[in-house]
C-alpha cells in the first residue's frame, strides 16, 4: 500500500503506521475468497465462514465482481484461478479452473468456429488491439449474440456506432439475456449517452430485479445526468441486496456528499 501522506511504499500490507513518515495508514478493506464477505475493518478471520482473510484479497473482489457480470465468461475464472495459486490458495484455484473447463465445455463453439476467438485474445493480451478487434468481429459473424465476444469487440475498437449495432443485433437474436443489457448499457455510458444507457439497464433490471451490479451502473448514469436523488435511490438498493459492495457503497457516500452541498 502507499502512504496518502508522504507517497511511500509500505510493503507490510499488516502496518499500521507508514515507516517513513509515521502517518496513520488507511485500511483499504478486506475480502473472504471463500464466502465473498467484504470487511471494512482490519480482520484475519472471516466472522462469516471462518477462513483466514489472505493478503491482497481485493484483487480477487474485482475479479469477483467481474464475474458477476460475466458468469460465462471463463477467461475470468481463469484469471481468478491463476491470481488464488499466486496466493498458494490451491483449493480455490482449483475450483476456479474446474468451474472454467465446465463453461467451456457447454458454451464454447466448435473448435474450428472459436479459433478466431482465440486468435483474437491472442492479440489483446498482446496488445495489438486493431488485429484483436478484426478477429473478435469474425467470430460474431459465426457467434453474434456471444456477450464475451461482444465485450472484447467493444473493448478494442475504435468505431463506437458499430460497437453498438453488434450489441444493437445481438439483443434482436436474444432479448433475454439480461448480461448483454447491462454491457449495452456500460457501453452507451462510455461514449456518455446516458439516457439510452439508463433504458439499457432497465431492461436488465426488468429480467434481473435483485442484481446489484445493474442497478450500481444505472446509478452512475443518472449521476452523470445530476439526477442526485435517483441515483441515490439506485446505490442504496444495491446495498440492500449486497451490504458488502464496496463500489456502490463508495458512490452512495459521493452522491450523499454532493446532495449534502446543495
Amino acid at each position: 500500500m502507499f502512504c496518502e501522506n508522504c507517497g511511500y511504499q509500505v510493503d507490510d500490507d499488516d502496518a499500521l503506521f507508514c515507516e517513513n513518515c509515521g502517518a496513520k495508514l488507511e485500511f483499504e478493506g478486506a475480502y473472504c475468497i471463500y464466502c465473498k464477505t467484504t470487511f471494512y475493518e482490519p480482520v484475519s478471520h472471516c466472522s462469516n465462514c471462518g477462513k483466514k482473510i489472505i493478503k491482497k484479497s481485493l484483487e480477487v473482489r474485482d475479479i469477483d465482481l467481474d464475474i458477476i457480470t460475466y458468469p460465462d465468461d471463463y477467461t475470468l475464472w481463469e484469471k481468478r484461478a491463476r491470481l488464488l495459486k499466486k496466493f498458494r490458495i490451491h483449493d480455490e484455484a482449483k475450483r476456479s479452473l474446474e468451474e472454467a473447463d465446465r463453461i467451456k465445455q457447454l458454451n464454447l463453439p466448435p473448435e474450428e468456429d472459436n479459433e478466431w476467438f482465440k486468435e483474437g485474445m491472442k492479440y489483446y493480451e498482446a496488445g495489438y488491439y486493431d488485429e484483436a478487434n478484426k478477429c473478435f468481429a469474425k467470430y460474431l459473424e459465426i457467434n453474434p449474440t456471444s456477450s464475451d465476444a461482444l465485450y472484447f469487440h467493444d473493448l478494442t475498437s475504435n468505431d463506437f456506432e458499430e460497437s453498438l449495432k453488434d450489441y444493437e443485433d445481438a439483443l434482436a437474436n436474444d432479448p433475454s439475456d439480461a448480461a448483454l443489457w447491462n454491457s449495452f448499457g456500460v457501453a452507451l455510458d462510455d461514449i456518455h449517452q446516458y439516457k439510452k444507457a439508463i433504458e439499457a439497464f432497465d431492461q436488465a433490471l426488468e429480467l434481473k430485479p435483485n442484481n446489484e451490479i445493474f442497478l450500481n451502473h444505472k446509478g452512475l448514469s443518472l449521476e452523470s445526468l445530476q439526477k442526485y436523488d435517483e441515483a441515490l435511490e439506485c446505490f442504496e438498493k444495491a446495498i440492500e441486496i449486497n451490504k458488502f459492495y464496496g463500489d456502490a457503497v463508495d458512490n452512495r457516500n459521493r452522491v450523499k456528499k454532493i446532495l449534502d452541498s446543495n
